[in-house]
């Protein structure tokens, strides 16, 4: 194919299916088979992943988080809250919106259906199958447009939509379920290598920026995809991606107004994304939050992976003996099954037109880039970059290679139709194989009434009215995993509208996600407050108003005694031992001490609360004299600012200098800042002898 843009005539080579009439008996099928394959997967979803709207889909971790976040924004539409990135959990911490995705690209579906009256789960459940259906629709879309007849495009489709990668993936994270943009961005790039007209990227781009509104992780692997594509396309034509653009200043001049559009077109894909990433960006950096390269290695895809299928009812026994030790395994679900793989041998046996050979080679290269092999991996080359070390799990790439593997599978279903009718009945026996193996996938969901009981079971234990200004806060406990209830605490104080200390998300604030189940409820709350009163004053420079938390409650604990709140009164501080472990010397010339303070006291140390902090303080004197009393300046913060708790112990380590020669006395104490020395208090001066054998 060709185009003239002023008598410059510049080669395109078409790269997609060559099936564009339907021969019988396939003619007849261009409504039913579609609609029986969309219809069947429905049927798969709506009971094994909703039970027929009486469950939502997931565990009540991931799944109740997203519906809280949905909900929130809801509640934003509906002017019910007054800020987008502060929902009011993690409170007072700002930006925990941006702590995970914010559902910013299909929150306003839900929206549309608790508009309509459903309710909070129904509403939840009918956003989870509308992203099914919009799945389905464009891939089905795309693949005719791309050529191939209904029926293999409706096979592609229905793999693209409900393969088992994708159901085992979406059991757990329903926020991956809508990737209709990314096939389109897909079929926006292929419009413009076929025609040559650049308002083809402008579209593309635009929805690259709509896949990343609706998941970012999604949205990245999309964009790794293209990149993948366009290599794989260059390779085949053995073309520079320069000469594609060689006509596009001739195309401005003679299409002015196409051109104003594009620019504009890219103009709001850039600020869109602007929009979308700054907080994340800001946050993050204001937080540190980062994945280091070994949480990234972790769920890198292994060879094994690619065998994985852990909710297959018919693969289970074999993917339990693949990948035995793997770390995060449930993030590793990426079998296809036998069908769709050997759909995908029959392309490349009987199809080798240039889409099938971009399609395998891009394949090929993402599958490479990302493997993990002992630890080695080339995208690990990359991990560290900014942005790119916010992905942790890149093992969910296998929900956009799915677009690849669909056009492999029509293409190898469409070829197939072209040949003898033994080949015919054999495609069609594989995609019996790929229907078999996707309808036979288990399923996960709570039960609606079972979390509805616990949420009301929650709401009794707080007094019918509260202050709108009151912070609630439901502890950790031993009984079940710390998830529960920080979800249970997010999700009362979002139905009645307040705001709580509890918080679940992907990035936690420093001193929220720590709490020991075994300590007193408000000995974990005030540890939060104090952490967040640390955040406010070292990184954003203020003091944090607690006159905020003057109307607060902890459930199952109706009164916070006056020992969990307030500091060690001066009669328990004799109970305070201080023991010098060890010194020892470095090659620096200095002293490297370990202390060990052990809280035999009924009371919490607080160690950097806004006034009298918890600090260690030395001095070095002659043997045979006491320590002087101005000479106890230098200070020693406790790491990490973490309160020591009645009857914990804390071991810490700090450098020393000693200028003064012969036997001296090492001699370390406590003090609260402001307010007491502890050894005039009774507490013992904990004391070692600096002798020869350390200098």
């Amino acid at each position: 194919m060709s185009i003239n843009i002023r008598n410059k005539k510049y080669h395109m080579i078409k790269v997609t299916a060559i099936y564009q009439q339907d021969p019988p008996p396939f003619r007849q099928w261009h409504l039913l088979m579609p609609i029986m394959l969309l219809a069947l997967g429905f049927l798969l979803i709506l009971e094994t992943h909703v039970n027929y709207f009486r469950g939502v889909p997931g565990d009540l971790g991931d799944a109740r988080f997203n519906g809280i976040i949905l909900e929130y924004f809801y509640k934003w539409v509906s002017g019910g809250n007054e800020s987008l990135l502060n929902p009011g959990f993690f409170y007072p911490m700002p930006g925990a919106l941006a702590f995970s995705d914010n559902h910013w690209g299909t929150a306003w579906i839900y929206s549309i259906y608790r508009i309509l009256g459903f309710d909070r789960y129904v509403a939840y459940d009918l956003w989870y199958l509308t992203g099914y259906l919009l799945n389905f629709a464009s891939m089905h879309f795309v693949l005719r447009k791309l050529g191939y007849s209904v029926v293999a495009a409706a096979w592609g489709a229905f793999f693209f939509t409900f393969g088992m990668p994708t159901v085992a993936h979406h059991v757990g994270h329903a926020q991956l379920t809508y990737c209709f943009p990314a096939p389109l961005a897909l079929l926006c790039w292929q419009r413009f290598r076929q025609l040559g007209a650049p308002l083809w990227l402008g579209w593309g781009a635009l929805a690259v920026a709509l896949q990343f509104y609706v998941s970012i992780y999604l949205g990245y692997f999309l964009s790794l995809l293209l990149l993948a594509w366009i290599a794989a396309q260059c390779w085949i034509e053995r073309t520079s991606p320069l000469t594609w653009f060689a006509g596009f200043g001739a195309w401005v001049n003679s299409n002015r107004r196409d051109a104003l559009f594009l620019f504009l077109l890219l103009g709001l894909v850039v600020a869109s994304l602007l929009v979308l990433m700054y907080p994340y960006i800001l946050y993050s950096k204001l937080y540190g939050f980062s994945r280091d390269s070994h949480d990234i290695s972790s769920m890198l895809p292994r060879i094994p992976s690619y065998f994985i299928s852990d909710i297959s009812t018919i693969w289970h026994t074999f993917s339990d003996r693949v990948g035995k030790g793997l770390p995060m395994r449930h993030e590793h679900q990426m079998f296809v099954g036998l069908g769709a793989l050997l759909l995908v041998v029959l392309a490349l046996t009987l199809n080798r037109s240039p889409i099938v050979n971009v399609s395998i080679i891009s394949l090929a290269l993402l599958m490479l880039f990302t493997l993990n092999i002992k630890d080695q991996s080339f995208y690990l080359l990359f991990a560290d970059f900014p942005g790119v070390n916010s992905i942790r799990a890149v093992s969910r790439i296998i929900l956009i290679l799915m677009i690849p593997l669909a056009i492999l599978i029509a293409s190898g279903i469409d070829a197939a139709r072209l040949k003898s009718r033994r080949w015919i009945i054999l495609a069609a026996s594989l995609c019996v194989a790929l229907m078999i193996e996707t309808i036979l996938m288990k399923g996960q969901f709570y039960d609606i009434a079972e979390a509805k009981i616990r949420a009301a079971k929650l709401d009794q234990k707080l007094p019918a009215h509260l202050n709108a200004s009151t912070v609630i806060f439901v502890p950790v406990n031993t009984s079940e995993p710390s998830f529960m209830t920080e979800l249970d605490g997010m999700l009362l104080a979002q139905e009645r509208g307040l705001k709580t200390l509890n918080g679940y998300s992907g990035n936690f604030p420093n001193g929220y996600s720590t709490n020991d189940p075994t300590q007193p409820a408000c000995l974990q709350a005030v540890s939060r407050m104090e952490s967040a009163r640390r955040f406010y004053a070292e990184h954003l420079g203020k003091n944090l108003d607690m006159g905020i938390f003057k109307y607060f409650v902890a459930l199952d604990t109706p009164n916070c005694s006056e020992r969990e709140w307030r500091e060690i009164p001066n009669e328990q501080i004799k109970r305070i031992k201080l023991g010098i472990i060890n010194v020892k010397k470095l090659c620096d010339g200095r002293y490297e001490v370990n202390v060990k303070v052990d809280n035999q006291s009924e009371y919490p140390l607080l160690v950097l609360p806004k006034e009298h902090p918890l600090r260690l303080s030395w001095q070095v004197h002659p043997k045979g004299t006491a320590p002087k009393t101005d000479a106890w300046v230098p200070r020693v913060d406790f790491p990490q600012g973490e309160d020591i708790t009645a009857g914990a112990q804390r071991y810490i380590r700090f450098p020393i200098n000693v200028d003064e020669s012969g036997d001296v006395i090492l001699s370390v104490s406590l003090v609260l800042e402001g307010r007491v020395w502890l050894h005039n208090q009774g507490f013992s001066i904990a004391q070692k002898k600096l002798n020869e054998k350390y200098k």
